[in-house]
């Protein structure tokens, strides 16, 4: 399967989950798909709309599904299925990869973005 990551996961973060991730995983490249990015303070997230002008920047890798363990260090690491922090929902999203579009799981956003700062560029990396 492909995830789209997007903010403190991507090819070039020290972080050590994101490590874990490029260790275990196959590159695919960078992608962007429609939506809005929003800086919520240490991480972004992001909101996927398929009729939004802004586009989401990141990068695609695939992670073999046998590989469960990655999978939910991912999970968990998002927040998702933990009461305490419910900011995501894991769902698919298309990605333009090049001249090819690919289904990968994304983490979305599913908190109010009122209080928080568009990312303009869509990417995360440029932000900082």
């Amino acid at each position: 399967m492909y995830f789209f990551v997007y903010g403190t996961l991507r090819k070039k973060s020290n972080n050590p989950i994101a490590k874990k991730l490029h260790a275990n995983s196959v590159y695919i490249g960078k992608g962007n798909t429609p939506g809005r990015l929003y800086n919520l303070g240490n991480f972004p997230g992001a909101v996927f709309e398929t009729t939004s002008k802004n586009l989401i920047y990141g990068d695609v890798f695939k992670v073999e599904t046998t590989n469960k363990q990655l999978e939910k260090l991912l999970d968990d690491y998002e927040g998702i299925d933990d009461p305490s922090f419910n900011y995501y929902k894991k769902t698919t999203a298309l990605i333009q990869v090049g001249t090819t579009q690919i289904k990968a799981v994304v983490y979305h956003l599913i908190i109010a973005t009122d209080s928080f700062q568009l990312i303009e560029s869509g990417d995360y990396n440029s932000f900082l």
